[in-house]
């Protein structure tokens, strides 16, 4: 992971309560457009949405919650790193966004898996246990 300096600036009212980081496309490199990233800023790190911004290359764009995260203010002069996170840390942002209409169905996702498999386990056992003398 490279240090990148940026400034810290406000992002789009939608973004608020999302988990979302936004910086321009020609300073974030290797990131595609909704990547799910560790971003690490001020020494605290925070699993995040990157997205696309249309202001200065030099601006990253942070929701209110995401700034009260990092500690950091509008205007401030912050280092960034990021490194895009595997499939474990996908799920892990999905289960604990903040925004409830991203929460709530990875959660009822997550329950239906885990009751599928609970299913095919006492159907299973159901099979041996009539298989048997």
């Amino acid at each position: 992971m490279t240090a990148k300096k940026f400034v810290v600036g406000k992002a789009p009212e939608d973004d608020i309560g999302k988990d979302r980081i936004r910086i321009h496309v020609g300073r974030r490199k290797g990131l595609a457009r909704f990547t799910i990233a560790r971003i690490t800023c001020e020494s605290k790190t925070e699993i995040l949405c990157v997205l696309g911004s249309d202001g200065s290359q030099n601006e990253v764009q942070m929701n209110i919650d995401v700034r009260d995260a990092f500690g950091v203010r509008l205007g401030q002069s912050v280092e960034l790193e990021w490194e895009p996170v595997r499939w474990w840390g996908q799920f892990c942002w999905y289960l604990a966004a903040r925004d409830p209409a991203v929460r709530i169905p990875a959660l009822v996702g997550a329950w239906s898996f885990v009751l599928g498999v609970v299913g095919i386990v006492l159907g299973l056992l159901g099979l041996v246990v009539s298989a048997a003398p």
